[in-house]
Formats: structure tokens, sequence, C-alpha cells
């Protein structure tokens, strides 16, 4: 409720308890919404109960109040209202999705938007499912033309008329652990048994047989096909080639190999070479014996294939081989064909063509090649002009396509997160009817154990009345019996508690006690002639805070005299003004005051998260801090934790009924009023404005005083003042920033006036 307007209270509280608000911010126990549900409704009417009523219904779930008049059917009468009213759920860790928030639109128009919602939601999806798979199809058609086909830019469309042959070539068999050997993994022809590429992914040497070292890459050709591995260049530059071939077999002729550049420019021979039985051959300098590497120009797209065929027909030529392959600019990144497959060669099922570990996919093929298909691709002519503008003709059209379709999965991607964060209509945490029913008493509070039917009806020492049929929840009706003028209680409390908000206790002195037990009113004429002014001033809130004001009880001094402090020590009879320290609101609120930096406008929303996003728990609940310079009635509140500045200075618990504030002394507060940022900036924003007036030092101190403590500075006080000008403007020496070292001194006079206890207490 705003107080910056003049407000009735009652109805402010009628609205809170009618409504969703006070309920709504009840407490949440254990794991399950529905289980501990009772603990929740317990925690709304004890709250209610202290704070409204000014004593305790808890005692009464178990049993009949030990001391008021309040029976366990009077406790069960209320929690039947309540229990037939739906709660807002944050989410927990058993369930931690938020439920049941209140639209703030009627139920029928609630239904028909969320059913549109959800046929909206579904019909996205279902476009989202079709353009994903559609991007996927477009992407594997790309594969030939383009290296990078996840991002829809400015590709390098590089023409290779080779790949599309290559790819119908690869070895589509792969097979774990083969022939019964551990770590053993083979690609090979569908049906056939070789030409193959395997690796050894074990820690042992393995026997096959032919000698297969840990961690070693080998291939086996055939009598008809040759065991063909290629590296895909993903880059434009140049490049050192080199590598090796190695006989590990124990028997045959030994094997032939050929390095070859397969590009848009064509086919390039670019080494050759042969193994006997158990020999070795490395490639990567001349074949004079030379130390000159061998480099090529490559671009994009290109491939270098290494092929290994026979060299007789005996059919027992297990190589090993490796190929490695180095950028000689931009970092001088090496590929290297067995540290890149050899731990991981199937990959999901994606290993042929197998990715680099620099996140590059498709850069190593494995596949069997025909001595005649080489020749040709050797002996024949580059592509003709005509063959390489439809090749760029088909390119453009897929990537125009997968262009468009990547737009609308954003653009809907884009919908589907505004229609999350949106939800169907607008709502609000808070509370609202559910299904009308009257609670069973839970025998010793245990929800498993009911007894008897009690319908939902007021405190027999409210009157006792029941609701009508056509009631609801019976919320309105508990928000009406709380707020007439015929209760006895609520104007007496809530105007006690106005009264020990200025004086520091409340006539009656147990605020949230006005039973057989708490303590009886100090002065009970008073009081009952407060709650009637609430009454007649329509439970003005304002009203009555300016009766009080105005009052000479009020405005006493809050020094003491021998003959008050011996009669009445404890000030109970109002002798004095009983000295107080500003709240932790007000602090706050006068120190922007001062400054000239209050937001006098009304609060609005925070920038919570939208409940689309809540994911939280018990034991990862919601925090946040919501920086503003509104009045502090206005900042964000949390049950589960306090707001720092407020728990600094004894603000209350916010996770229960607190009566009465205590006062403490720490240095943490001195520390923070000496050192904070909010009281450094409210000084140096005073400062600025005494100095832009342009007026002497002397005049300048003197509005200081002025501003801050609203009064003028004795003689004592401005040579003080004086003196500590000069001194700190004299250690300050050189600007800080453009502040000569006198408006330094200023913001640090002006900081010792707001830390005073003249500014810090009500005398």
């Amino acid at each position: 409720m705003s107080s910056l307007e003049t407000r009735s209270w009652r109805r402010g509280i009628g609205n809170l308890v009618t409504a969703t608000g006070f309920l709504a911010i009840s407490r949440r126990f254990g794991f399950s919404a529905d289980a501990d549900h009772h603990l929740t409704i317990q925690d709304t009417l004890d709250t209610l109960g202290q704070a409204v009523l000014g004593f305790s219904l808890g005692c009464a779930r178990c049993h009949d109040h030990k001391y008021d008049p309040v029976s366990t059917e009077d406790y069960y009468g209320w929690y039947g209202i309540l229990a037939s009213t739906r709660y807002a759920y944050p989410g927990s860790e058993g369930d931690n999705r938020p439920r049941d928030m209140t639209p703030v639109i009627p139920r029928a128009t609630a239904r028909h938007r969320r059913r549109e919602f959800r046929a909206e939601e579904k019909r996205i999806a279902a476009e989202v499912v079709r353009l994903s798979a559609r991007r996927v199809e477009l992407e594997t058609l790309l594969r030939p033309y383009a290296v990078v086909v996840a991002e829809v830019g400015p590709l390098d469309w590089i023409w290779n008329p080779y790949l599309s042959a290559v790819r119908g070539l690869l070895l589509g068999d792969y097979v774990a652990n083969d022939a019964g050997h551990q770590g053993y993994q083979v690609y090979r022809p569908v049906g056939r048994g070789i030409p193959l590429i395997a690796v050894n992914a074990s820690a042992e040497t393995l026997r096959v047989p032919g000698v297969v070292p840990a961690g070693g890459l080998v291939v086996h050709p055939d009598t008809n096909d040759a065991a063909a591995i290629a590296w895909r260049s993903p880059l434009n530059g140049r490049v050192r080639v080199r590598g090796w071939v190695s006989d590990v077999h124990d028997c045959g002729n030994g094997v032939r190999w050929h390095l070859d550049h397969l590009g848009a420019t064509g086919f390039q021979a670019v080494a050759t070479g042969a193994v006997g039985r158990a020999t070795v051959q490395h490639f990567g300098a001349s074949h004079a014996g030379g130390e000159n590497a061998l480099e090529l120009d490559v671009r994009r797209g290109d491939l270098l294939q290494l092929v290994i065929s026979m060299n007789g027909d005996l059919g027992c030529d297990l190589t090993q081989v490796d190929l490695r392959v180095q950028r000689l600019r931009d970092g001088g990144q090496v590929w290297e064909l067995a540290r890149d497959v050899v731990s991981d060669l199937h990959e999901d099922g994606q290993g042929n063509p197998h990715s680099d570990r620099f996140g590059n996919g498709d850069t190593w093929y494995f596949y069997q090649l025909a001595p005649e298909l080489r020749q040709e691709w050797a002996t024949e002519e580059t592509a003709n002009p005509v063959e390489l503008a439809a090749f760029r003709g088909r390119a453009a059209a897929l990537k125009e396509e997968l262009r468009q379709t990547v737009d609308m999965l954003t653009e809907l991607t884009r919908r589907q997160t505004i229609m999350e964060r949106r939800g169907a209509y607008e709502t609000v945490y808070g509370v609202m009817d559910a299904e009308s029913a009257d609670a069973r008493v839970q025998r010793r509070g245990d929800p498993a154990a009911l007894g008897a039917v009690v319908p939902r009806r007021n405190l027999s020492m409210l009157g006792g009345e029941g609701l009508p049929a056509d009631a609801g929840s019976g919320r309105l009706q508990l928000a009406g019996w709380l707020t007439r003028q015929e209760n006895p209680l609520t104007a007496r409390v809530i105007a006690n508690r106005i009264w020990q908000r200025h004086f520091g206790h409340g006539i009656v002195r147990t605020e949230n006690d006005f039973g057989l037990r708490g303590e009886p009113p100090t002065h009970p004429a008073l009081l009952d002639w407060l709650a009637r002014e609430m009454i007649r001033g329509r439970w003005s809130m304002k009203r009555l805070h300016r009766r009080i004001m105005g009052s000479a009880a009020y405005q006493q001094v809050s020094r003491a005299n021998a003959d008050g402090a011996g009669n009445d020590p404890e000030g109970k009879w109002l002798w004095r003004f009983p000295r107080r320290r500003l709240s932790a609101e007000e602090l706050r609120d006068s120190i922007l005051l001062v400054a000239g930096l209050l937001d006098r406008s009304v609060g609005q929303g925070h920038p919570f998260p939208p409940v689309s996003s809540w994911n939280f728990t018990q034991h990862g609940p919601f925090y946040g801090l919501y920086a503003h310079r509104r009045r502090t009635v206005y900042t964000m509140q949390q049950r589960l934790k306090r707001n720092p500045f407020l728990a600094l200075f004894d603000g209350p618990d916010p996770n229960a009924t607190t009566p009465k504030r205590q006062v403490s002394v720490v240095p943490t507060q001195a520390l923070y009023l000496m050192n904070s940022g909010q009281v450094h900036q409210a000084a140096k924003t005073i400062q600025q404005g005494l100095s832009a007036r342009g007026e002497a030092p002397e005049v300048q101190l003197r509005r200081a005083f002025r501003q801050v403590l609203a009064r003028e500075p004795t003689d004592t006080e401005m040579n003080g003042g004086r003196q500590f000008m000069s001194r700190y403007a004299a250690r300050a020496g050189v600007t800080e920033g453009t502040e000569s070292a006198e408006q330094q001194a200023l913001s640090a006079l002006l900081r010792t006036l707001l830390v005073r206890n003249e500014f810090l207490f009500v005398d």
C-alpha cells in the first residue's frame, strides 16, 4: 500500500486479503506443493492473526487455544476458506516448474486465450521440426560444394570435381574389435573384407596377422582396388606435406604408393614410391635424398590423397601409414592422420568422413580406388566452363534456400521465446478461488488424522457468521469480517502499530499479542480514542499519523529530568519523548531526500525474470536486488533473505511476523556510514549544488548545515567547520578529477553531517 496518497488502511488490507498479494507470499514447505500445503495455510492464518488481530491462531491448529477464546473449530472454519483457494506455486525440488499463476483477465477469457495459445505453440513447434529437418538435408547436399555449411554467410564456394566420386567410394562397413582383437577398429567395403583401413586404439601391440603397434593406423589394399586416404583442405594457402609408408605384414611383395593433389584445377601427382617386405619409406623430402620438403598451394576443398596398392598378387600387404599436413602461415597448424582418428575412428557413426581435432568436420576420407579410375583422373582435362557454371548455379540455389530456411527458423525461434516469456495472458503471483469445500479438523494438527467437518465461518469471538451459498472460497467475506467497524481488534491493532513506529513502543507493548498473555495497554483510553479516530477518518493511516505527530506527547523533547527518571525510568507514561534512531527505511530515504536524489514517483514493478524461465527450488531460490532511488517502501522484499541494507540497520525479518524491531549498535553500521557509496554520492551531490552557486566558503558552510540538519550552525560549529575544511583541503593537495581541494573538503564535511547522531536520531 502506498502512503503517498490518502489511502484507507481498511480498504487496503481488505483488498490484499480479498485479492492475492498478502496470501500469495505465504511460506512453502517441503518438496511437494500438495503434501505440505496445510503448513502453508497455517503460515497464512498465523501471520493474518498476529498482523491484523493481534494474537496467534496457530495454537488452535492442534487444540483449543489455551489462553485466548479461539477453538479448534474456529481455526478450521478459517482454514476451509484458504483450503478453497489455489495458491500460485513457484516450484521446488520435486516439481520445479511454476503453476497456478493468477490471470489478470476473466477466467472464461483466459481459457479461450489459453486454447488459442497452445494451438499456436503446437503449430510453430511443428514448423520448427520441419524446417530443422530441411536444414539438415540442405547442409548435407551442400557438403560437396563448401567446407563450412552450418553458417549461412558469404561462403568460399570451391568446386572439386572429384569429391562426389570419392563420396561414392567411401568404406561404409565399420567393425569394432575385428576378429576378436580388442581396440582393432576397421572400415571396409560392405560385404567385403578388403580393402580396409584400421586403427589400434588399445595400449598393446596387436598381431592381426601383421603387426599393428598401439596407436597405429594401417591399410590393406585389394588385388583390384587400392586403399585410399584423403585430407580435405579447410584452408587457402601453402602447406608442407610429409609422411611414411611401412610394410608390417609377414609375407607379400610390398606395396606401391601415390600422393596426389585433386582440386578445381585438376589432378596433380605429387609423389610416388614403393616399399618391399618389412621396409619403410618416408616422403616429404626429395627422392634424391635431399632435405627439401614437399610444399603445395591448396585451396579450401582440395583433396590430398594417399593411395596404397598391391605390388603383386600375394594378398599379404598390411601397411602402416601416416600423413601430416602443416600450414606454413597463420599459426602453423599440423593435421596428423593417426592423431586425429585413432582414438575414435567411428565418431558415433560419423567417422567417414572423419573430423580433425581443430573442429573441422569431413576432413579425412577413407575409400577404395580402382587403379583405372586414378589413371583416368590423372589423364583427363580440367572441367569446362559450362560444367563449372552449372556447378556454381546448383551451389547458389542450395545456399539461397538454406539462407531462407535459417531465417525462418530464427524468426520462429524468436517467436517461441517471446511466447514462452509472455504466456497466453498476463498473470500475477497470487491466489484465486479453487473448488470450494469445508475443511475437516486435523486431530493434533495431523492432516492424515481427520475429524469432523467444520463449515467455513468467522471466528466465534468475532461473530461466528457462516458463508452464503454463493460465496465461493469465502475470501471476500473473510476480508469483510476483519475490517468491519464492529471488529473490536483490527482498528486497535493498527493504531497501536502506528503509535509504536513513532514512540518505539506500542500502547500495548506486546504488539502481536493483545490476548491474555500480552501486556495490558499503558493508556487504554488513548488506544480506544486512536482506534475511533482511525474509524472516523475512514481508516486513513495518513490522517492518524498527522494526529499523533501534532500531539503534545510527540512534540516533547527527549531530555530527562530527575523527577521523571525517578518515577518512571522506562518512560511508559510519556513524560518525555523517547529518543529513537531512524529506522533503516527512514535512514535511506533521509539521505536521498537531503541530497535531492529521492525519486518521488510511485513505485513500479520490478524486472523479475519471466515466469517461463523459473527453475527455482528450496535450495536454489530466487534472489534479486533491484536498485532504485524511490522511497524504500518500494524496495523488493523476499521472505527467505533480507535486503542487505535493511538487515544491517535492523530491518525486520521478512520470514516471520515481527512485532518490534531490535535496535543494535555494531561496528559494521559505522563502517557503512563512513565508506558506503550511497553516503559519498549524497555528500558529493550536495557539494556540487552548493559549489554551483559560486558563494563564499562561509556561506556554503552555513547552507550545508541548513540543508542536512535543518538548522543554523553554532559559532563553535562554524569555527570547527572552517578548521576541518582548511586542514582537509591542505592535505588533499592535487585535484581529484575535476574537483578542487576546496570542493573535496566540502564533500568530506558533508559526510560528517550525514553521520551525526543529530541526523540519525529522532529527538
